[in-house]
């Protein structure tokens, strides 16, 4: 439990008290929203090791998902509304969103959506450690679709139609980069926007310590970067004046 609660923390001070409101009101609901789902939701080893590919992942699955809220039935929606907007817990526009679906008996069986065992897919590098969420994942983001790869391998495979794995719905690169299946013409390709302060509710708090540390050397390495860049540029325009004067 305490383990829970300090992992809860990362998502903010505001939705720790959301949550113990929820708690507050349990008799009230007729099953217990479950939320926020990122809780329910780990990396597995190969994914902590790699701040690049946790980040990617966690970028792929979105805040949006992450935050939000499970219930199932329309009552239960209603009330969790009125939790999230009577307990002034959430600013206007940041309370987390709600999803609405019917209690599933078991995970959906994925095998045949997926895409080939030879590659990965996000779905290999997640755990869950319950079922509503997977669900809901899978039905959210389609992770089982969603290759991983390097940017070559991600070129070769979407150079054709017909080399591209089956059921592959997107391919993404610890580059950063998404890549699309060509349609009539070449696959088309886009840099994925990666937040320099992203708090990555996915890893525990040994490695968001870490990886803290690794994009606090970075930020310095790029300052360092852009003083050289000025110092250079100082140096051209002191040149070029010395050059007019002569």
């Amino acid at each position: 439990q305490r383990a829970a609660n300090k992992r809860l923390g990362r998502f903010g001070k505001a939705m720790e008290n959301c949550v113990r409101d929820i708690e507050k009101n349990k008799a009230r609901f007729k099953h217990m929203p479950i939320g926020p789902l990122g809780q329910h939701i780990s990396l597995k080893p190969e994914a902590l090791d790699d701040n690049n590919l946790n980040s990617l992942i966690h970028v792929q699955l979105g805040v949006q998902l992450l935050r939000s809220f499970l219930v199932f039935s329309t009552e239960d929606r209603k009330l969790l509304g009125k939790i999230f907007a009577n307990g002034n817990h959430f600013r206007p526009g940041q309370q987390p969103q709600i999803t609405q679906k019917s209690l599933s008996k078991a995970r959906h069986p994925v095998d045949k959506f997926s895409i080939p065992k030879q590659y990965k897919s996000m779905l290999d590098y997640l755990s869950f450690d319950n079922d509503q969420v997977f669900n809901t994942v899978i039905d959210q983001a389609k992770c089982e679709s969603v290759l991983i790869t390097d940017d070559a391998t991600a070129q070769r495979l979407f150079l054709r139609k017909e080399s591209v794995p089956a059921n592959t719905r997107v391919a993404i690169t610890t580059n950063f980069y998404k890549y699309n299946p060509p349609t009539r013409g070449n696959y088309s390709s886009s840099y994925i926007d990666r937040p320099r302060d992203m708090m990555n509710y996915l890893i525990p708090d040994r490695d968001l310590e870490r990886q803290a540390s690794q994009h606090e050397e970075t930020f310095r390495s790029d300052m360092q970067k852009l003083q050289n860049s000025l110092k250079t540029i100082k140096m051209d325009i002191n040149n070029a004046r010395q050059d007019l004067n002569a």
